[in-house]
């Protein structure tokens, strides 16, 4: 590959015969008859042939490729079957397809399509015909004796191209996701979400498509993070996605959670050539060498010392090294590390979003993780955090003026912070509003209603002591949780007053305050249910907030019960197992169960109870009593999940114990637990 530091895929990493037993079906298109090309697809088309053949050892007969006039849909689902009729009951299929691709908009099933040589954007209608729907693929890949299909989709489902060129040449009324209908062992690999494009891989001469190149490098060993010579689903998915970042968000899919730890190639010794790094110079230019002297970051029992040499230029490439390092993901822990990298982030912050490293150091420098503790520095951070489009900074200002720390104490401003980090959906800031509630602190008055409704927001959030604190409060809460749920005047008249504000900041672009100001519609009946549902989706879909995707998915399974005989009630349905699949996936309790629902159900995918199990497991883990209700219900028919274990089993016991304690026994442990709540109420 004619590029400095971009290495090629000419020649295989090693030879192997592990693939012997594998089927590979390669389908490309550069030269589109009516719509603009994708440059390199046919080079890439080569690489994976060298990878599949030399490097796996598939057979020559076992191996097909279809390019440019090949790919219509007969003759690529022809060739596929033919082909299909050779896979082995103990061998893999991979099918991979290098270009276009669009949404699929008609009917009742969301689907993507896979756009073939021959489609133009003249009439929609025929560029569907000319196009191969993903979900007929995948039945003809199901239709084969082989133990696992691998697919890896090089095209966004956007409909746009690199250059926002719209393909089709229609507006998609529903978001249209691709739903892959897959077996439990089955993968899928996407380019890019379905509001993104694809992008050309920087600096390559000539142009290739990012996603490919990078997916192959991670297959020959680049992604082996553990030094075991394997390479798992999950490798090659972070991988990828560090690779990618700043560009375009590829995507996992996958039936079985369990199936991100299989082994997709057992012998890859090619080592990682430094590509992010790489990838990075080419992007933005060679990172300048750090030579400030900045201020120490230290270990409380470590020495003070210089920050170590910057290897990120943008604030994006800081929080993914600092995020790694903290995790452990670079090799052991390393908190000093992840300090110094989260204030890189926050210097080098141009986005509301990376001004999380102000906030993450700012946290680190109150509490004293890897670093030593000081408040005043702690509040100058949290300040920078503190912003109308991202406000978690807020939550840490207002616990120092909580306790008064590095300011002076002042509970009515600490109470007004946490409120304002809330607003903007902070896990920790609705967490200390709640107690603030709890408690009657400041302006507020006692209200279990309000401290209940809050801890839930911070609890989707995934902020632990929240979830811990809805848990330990059980029975003596949940009439509260429910009779916030019910009451139409609750968030109402709780953001009446804030309504004007709301809509100012929606107006200069915050999806935060569009979400809320439309919970307040909502509230007050000001919308209808299907306006609600389009004000709802983009904030699911483009900005993954969870709590939108579950409204999102409770109102299209509204309107579908509501009105069954509307033509577009089964699009209602579609819309429905997608918005609750996202708000799974981004932590909702009450959207895995949803989509529990359709597993169990057997709508919009396979009928699969022990898929079912799985979804209300996550539920119940995030104290859904509905899913842990059905989890048990499921359980006493006899179905098992591969994650179940005896330990669990008395977990689930115990918890059920829990449900049925007396009230008297409540009341006592309540008791205790008042007692025990203002020592950790802003941690």
């Amino acid at each position: 590959m004619a590029a400095t530091g971009l290495p090629g895929f000419d020649r295989p990493a090693t030879q192997t015969d592990q693939g012997a037993r594998d089927l590979a079906i390669v389908v490309a298109v550069e030269n589109y008859h009516g719509l603009a090309g994708v440059p390199g697809a046919a080079l890439t088309a080569m690489d994976w042939e060298v990878f599949f053949k030399e490097h796996l050892g598939i057979p020559e007969d076992r191996f097909l490729k279809l390019l440019d006039q090949q790919v219509t849909p007969s003759r690529v689902q022809r060739e596929l079957g033919e082909h299909l009729q050779k896979a082995h009951p103990e061998g893999r299929v991979w099918f991979v397809f290098v270009g276009h691709g669009a949404p699929y908009v008609g009917g009742s099933e969301i689907d993507g399509l896979l756009v073939g040589v021959s489609a133009t954007n003249e009439v929609y209608e025929d560029f569907v015909e000319a196009s191969l729907r993903v979900s007929e693929v995948e039945r003809t890949l199901a239709a084969g004796a082989q133990d696992q299909t691998v697919m890896i989709l090089d095209a966004c489902f956007s409909g746009r191209t690199e250059t926002d060129e719209n393909l089709t040449g229609t507006q998609v009324l529903l978001p249209s996701s691709l739903v892959p209908r897959l077996g439990d062992r089955d993968v899928v690999f996407s380019a890019a979400r379905n509001d993104e494009v694809t992008h050309a891989l920087p600096g390559a001469t000539p142009r290739r498509p990012a996603f490919s190149y990078l997916m192959l490098g991670a297959l020959r060993g680049w992604a082996d993070r553990d030094g075991t010579g394997q390479i798992t689903v999950a490798e090659v998915e972070a991988f990828v996605r560090r690779g990618l970042l700043g560009m375009q968000t590829p995507s996992l899919y996958v039936a079985d959670p369990s199936q991100r730890q299989a082994v997709l190639v057992a012998h890859a010794p090619e080592a990682d050539p430094g590509i992010t790094r790489i990838l990075d110079e080419l992007r933005e230019g060679p990172a300048p060498a750090d030579t400030r002297q900045a201020e120490p970051v230290e270990a409380p029992s470590a020495p003070a010392g210089p920050l170590p040499p910057a290897k990120c230029v943008t604030a994006a490439r800081c929080l993914q090294i600092a995020d790694d390092v903290r995790q452990g993901y670079d090799g052991p822990v390393d908190l000093p590390r992840a300090a110094a990298h989260y204030r890189r982030a926050c210097d080098r912050a141009s986005t509301p979003d990376e001004l999380r490293g102000c906030v993450e150091f700012g946290g680190m420098v109150h509490r004293g993780e890897g670093i030593a503790v000081d408040h005043e520095k702690a509040r100058d951070f949290y300040r920078k955090g503190c912003t109308d489009e991202y406000a978690a900074g807020c939550a840490g200002l207002g616990v120092l003026h909580h306790r008064g720390q590095a300011v002076e104490r002042d509970v009515d401003l600490a109470v007004h912070l946490f409120e304002r980090a809330c607003l903007t959906v902070d896990p920790r800031g609705c967490y200390n509003l709640a107690m603030s509630f709890l408690y009657g602190e400041g302006p507020l008055p006692v209200d279990l209603s309000l401290a209940s409704f809050f801890l839930n927001s911070s609890c989707s959030g995934r902020f632990q002591p929240a979830c811990d604190a809805l848990f330990s409060y059980g029975e003596e809460f949940a009439a509260a949780r429910v009779a916030t749920h019910l009451d139409p005047e609750f968030l109402s008249t709780f953001h009446l007053d804030r309504l004007q504000l709301l809509i100012e900041l929606c107006d200069e672009g915050s999806e935060w305050a569009c979400y809320y100001k439309t919970v307040v519609y909502q509230t007050r009946e000001w919308a209808g249910q299907r306006d609600l549902y389009n004000w709802f989706a983009p904030l699911c879909f483009d900005h993954e907030i969870p709590g939108a995707c579950q409204r999102a998915g409770h109102l299209a399974l509204t309107m579908y019960f509501d009105h069954r005989d509307h033509p577009d009630a089964d699009a209602y349905l579609a819309a429905a197992y997608v918005t609750y699949e996202n708000a799974c996936e981004a932590g909702s309790p009450r959207g895995c169960f949803g989509w529990g629902l359709f597993a169990e159900d057997g709508l919009f995918e396979t009928r699969s109870n022990v898929r079912a199990l799985e979804r209300y497991d996550q539920a119940c883990r995030g104290y859904h009593s509905g899913g842990c209700e059905k989890a048990e219900e499921l359980r006493a028919r006899g179905v098992r999940t591969p994650a179940d274990s005896a330990s669990q089993q008395r977990r689930a016991s115990q918890s059920t114990g829990c449900a049925s304690m007396t009230s008297q026994g409540w009341g006592v442990f309540l008791f205790l637990l008042l007692l025990r709540i203002p020592r950790r109420r802003t941690g």
